[in-house]
Formats: structure tokens, sequence, C-alpha cells
């Protein structure tokens, strides 16, 4: 490829020196249309946050599933507590309950 230095002042086979077309120039050639300008993001206001849940100290939860499943034993249906209601009560999983009693009849013997 020949250097800039090197190119002839006409290109082959015409006599006028080579210009720049541009769309001011030449109305043939669409012009480039501008980019609008990108409006400022509004700031997003805070998201507020979930406290963190609280957890109970040691002992604290056992003592919290006796007096619930004392309470429930005082309402009427009684002879029906399962450790799922017991466990929705409390708000834990039923797996819960059993990090703190061997057995449902240990929950009962507790109390």
């Amino acid at each position: 490829m020949p250097d800039v230095e090197t190119l002839p002042e006409t290109l082959p086979g015409t006599t006028a020196a080579p210009r720049l077309v541009t769309a001011a120039s030449d109305p043939a050639i669409p012009a480039i249309p501008t980019i609008p300008a990108i409006p400022a993001i509004p700031a997003i206001p805070a998201i507020p946050t979930i406290p963190a849940r609280k957890r109970p100290k040691p002992g604290e939860r056992r003592i919290q599933i006796l007096q619930a499943l004392a309470a429930m034993l005082e309402q009427p249906g009684a002879e029906r507590i399962t450790t799922a209601a017991l466990a929705a009560r409390l708000n834990v999983s039923e797996a819960a309950l059993y990090r703190h009693f061997a057995s449902k009849a240990q929950m009962f013997e507790a109390l």
C-alpha cells in the first residue's frame, strides 16, 4: 500500500483532486442524526430494610416451645395438637422443635 506522500494529486482517470464529500457538501448523502442527551437518572430512594431476626438466647427457644404448647393445650381441640401447628405458632420449622426435643412425647413430659 502506498504511503500518503506517494499518492497522486488526482485520481486515475480524472483531472480533479480528491475531495472529502460530506452531508453538508452533497445533499444526496443523508445527515447522521445526532443522539439526544440522556436525561439524568433520578436518585433511587433507599429501600427499607427488614430488621434481622433476633436469635433467642440458649434455652429461651425451649421455654418458648413449652409455653406455646401449654397455651395450645388450654384451647378447645387440644387433643389434636400437631408439631406442624406448634411450629407455625412459633414461626419456626418442625426441625427447630426437634433440635430442642427428641420427640413429641418429650415435649409433653417437659411440661
